[in-house]
């Protein structure tokens, strides 16, 4: 599933664990090593997205996406 493909709740949710990552590792590089933090960022991106998609894919299949929420 594509970051675009998620509910808008979930998108919010994968882009605050990224930006609470992001923000936490920002001051921990010099720019000697900020190609290689940007390449490893761009993994984690991918990483919290498939991650989402699998919990989704898997409420969905247990018929429980956003129930607790919407309700």
């Amino acid at each position: 599933m594509k970051f675009e493909n998620l509910e808008p709740d979930v998108r919010t949710a994968a882009i605050e664990v990224y930006k609470t990552i992001v923000i936490r590792e920002a001051g921990l590089v010099d720019n000697e090593y900020s190609e290689s933090q940007t390449a490893r960022l761009e993994n984690l991106a991918e990483s919290i997205v498939k991650g989402f998609s699998r919990l989704c894919d898997s409420n969905c299949t247990q018929g429980r996406v956003g129930s607790s929420i919407r309700e």
